[in-house]
């Protein structure tokens, strides 16, 4: 259940940090700046044809890009290859999993009901 949540918010937090909504206060792009291999990166890697692999390799090898312009070849590129509805539906996966071992738990439903929300508010926060 633990390694299920962690996992889960990992990749929630690679989501958001691409696509989250700047109004709530995080910043936008910022593992993108700082080149971090997010899940992200890796399934667009997977999934890039020739061209698309050699701009996710010189756009995360390189320091002096324009940081506006990267965040946004970044995006379209995760976009483009489908790396964000993968990770959008490893986190419904991770959460279901992690309700399934939730269910199977020996603890009051009360306290079962009270986790289930915590991971449904997980799955669904913007920040």
């Amino acid at each position: 259940m633990v390694c299920c949540s962690v996992w889960l918010f990992q990749l929630q937090d690679d989501y958001l940090d691409t696509f989250g909504d700047k109004d709530f206060g995080k910043r936008i792009g910022g593992d993108i700046l700082e080149n971090k291999k997010t899940m992200l990166v890796l399934k667009a890697l997977e999934n890039a044809n020739a061209e698309q692999r050699q701009q996710i390799m010189q756009l995360y090898t390189s320091k002096n890009t324009d940081e506006t312009h990267k965040i946004a070849l970044a995006t379209k590129l995760f976009k483009d290859t489908q790396s964000d509805v993968f990770l959008r539906e490893e986190i419904k996966k991770y959460t279901f999993e992690a309700f399934t071992i939730l269910e199977n738990l020996d603890i009051p439903q009360s306290k079962k009901e009270l986790l289930k929300k915590f991971g449904t508010d997980l799955m669904n926060r913007k920040i």
